[in-house]
Formats: structure tokens, C-alpha cells, sequence
């Protein structure tokens, strides 16, 4: 017959940590196995003189320990999560004013493109001014000439 690994330990004789008393300072019974405490947890874990009274009103008290220590968590949950909730917005408005800004300098980039297009024609056209008015200059000496 095969037994599993954690109830052959089980059923090992019980150590306290080789002092042969047990947790709750009685001693130890030698032929006890891990197997007969979990069948009588009761055994190893209740206090000499067994006050159920007591007993009860140390569970209500960590009972109510753990309820504040839940309800302290919960708060700090919920400021946690408003906290991300404040910072996500705060990110999201950060995006829309990048993109806002993203736009802006297309437009910029827009209007100096442009201004470098008039620039271009302006001296374009001034050199064919140019070039037209040296031509009526020399059609003026010419004509001075023949007068």
C-alpha cells in the first residue's frame, strides 16, 4: 500500500523542536503523530486551562483588529486609486496639449514655408525689374543718341 508524502509525515511521531514539549508547554507524548493532531487540532493549539470564555473574547478582539487593519487597507486602496485616477487624467490633458502643439508647429512650419515662397518670388521679380530697367536705360541712350 503506497501512502501519499505529506500524510507519511503525518504520521510521524511529533518533535517540538526536540525539547518534547508542545506549543501549548505541555508535554509531549511520544507516540502522538502529526496525523492525531490534525485530528484533534484542539489539543495542540488550546492554552492550559482551556477558558473558552477567554478564547472567544481574543478572537472578537483579533477579529476586530483585522476588520480595522481592512478598513485602514481599503481607504488606502481608494486614495491610491483616485491618486492614479487624478494622474491618468493629468496625462491624458498632457496629450491633448502635446497634440495641441504638434498642430501649432505644423502651422508655423506652414507659414515659414510659405514666407520662403514669397521671398523666392519677390526676388525673382525684383531681378526682372532689374533687368527691365536696364534695358529702358539703354533704350534711353539710345534714344538720346538719335536725338
Amino acid at each position: 500500500e503506497q501512502i501519499e508524502p505529506a500524510t507519511a509525515r503525518a504520521r510521524q511521531p511529533v518533535r517540538a523542536g526536540g525539547r518534547g514539549r508542545r506549543l501549548d508547554g505541555r508535554l509531549a507524548q511520544p507516540d502522538r503523530t502529526g496525523a492525531d493532531l490534525v485530528v484533534e487540532p484542539r489539543l495542540a493549539l488550546r492554552p492550559a486551562g482551556g477558558d473558552d470564555a477567554a478564547l472567544t473574547e481574543e478572537a472578537v478582539k483579533r477579529a476586530a483588529a483585522g476588520k480595522a487593519r481592512s478598513d485602514t487597507t481599503q481607504r488606502t486602496i481608494e486614495e491610491i486609486t483616485a491618486r492614479v485616477e487624478e494622474a491618468t487624467q493629468t496625462f491624458q490633458q498632457i496629450i491633448a496639449s502635446t497634440n495641441q502643439q504638434q498642430l501649432g508647429i505644423e502651422q508655423v512650419m506652414g507659414a515659414l514655408q510659405n514666407i520662403r515662397q514669397a521671398s523666392q518670388q519677390t526676388a525673382a521679380g525684383t531681378r526682372e525689374v532689374e533687368a527691365a530697367s536696364a534695358n529702358l536705360t539703354e533704350l534711353a541712350g539710345a534714344l538720346m543718341a538719335l536725338a
